[in-house]
C-alpha cells in the first residue's frame, strides 16, 4: 500500500501541476481580452468626443466667417440655421457625456456588456458622420439680412 502511494503521488502532483498551469494561462488570456474591450470602449467614447470638437471648430469658424463678413444680425435668416448647427452639436456632446457615464459606472470586466456599449456608441457615431454635413455647412450664401453691418 506504502509502495502504491509513494508510486502515485508524484504522478498525480504532476498532473495537477499541468492542469493549474494550463488552468492559469487560460484565465491569464480571458483577463486580457476583458480589458482589452475596455480599452476599446474608452477609445470608441475618445473617437466621438474628438469627432464633435472638430465639428464644433468648423462650425465656430463659419459662424466668425459670416459675422466678419455679413455682420450678425436679428433679422438674418442664417440665425435659424445656426441655432439648429447648435442643437445638433448640443445633442451629440449630452450623447457623449452619457457614454463617459456609463464607462465611469459600468463594469469594465464583462467584455460582453463592453461590446454593447461600442455598438450604441458606433451606432451614435454614424449619426453623427450623418448630421456633419448640416452642422459644418458653410453660412455663406444668399441669405437675407434685413439690418446691414
Amino acid at each position: 500500500m506504502n509502495t502504491l502511494i509513494r508510486n502515485t503521488l508524484p504522478i498525480l502532483a504532476g498532473v495537477l501541476a499541468v492542469f493549474g498551469i494550463v488552468y492559469s494561462g487560460c484565465h491569464e488570456s480571458r483577463a486580457k481580452n476583458e480589458a482589452g474591450t475596455a480599452v476599446e470602449l474608452r477609445k470608441a467614447i475618445q473617437l466621438y468626443e474628438q469627432q464633435i470638437l472638430e465639428a464644433e471648430t468648423v462650425h465656430l469658424a463659419n459662424v466668425k466667417q459670416y459675422g466678419e463678413k455679413m455682420g450678425m444680425t436679428s433679422g438674418s435668416d442664417v440665425m435659424p440655421k445656426i441655432t439648429a448647427q447648435q442643437e445638433l452639436l448640443k445633442k451629440h456632446k449630452e450623447i457623449a457625456e452619457a457614454h463617459k457615464m456609463e464607462l465611469l459606472h459600468t463594469d469594465t470586466t464583462n467584455s460582453d456588456k463592453n461590446k454593447e456599449l461600442i455598438k450604441a456608441i458606433d451606432a451614435n457615431y454614424q449619426v453623427l458622420l450623418n448630421d456633419l454635413p448640416a452642422i459644418e455647412e458653410s453660412l455663406m450664401g444668399d441669405y437675407k439680412t434685413n439690418v446691414p453691418k
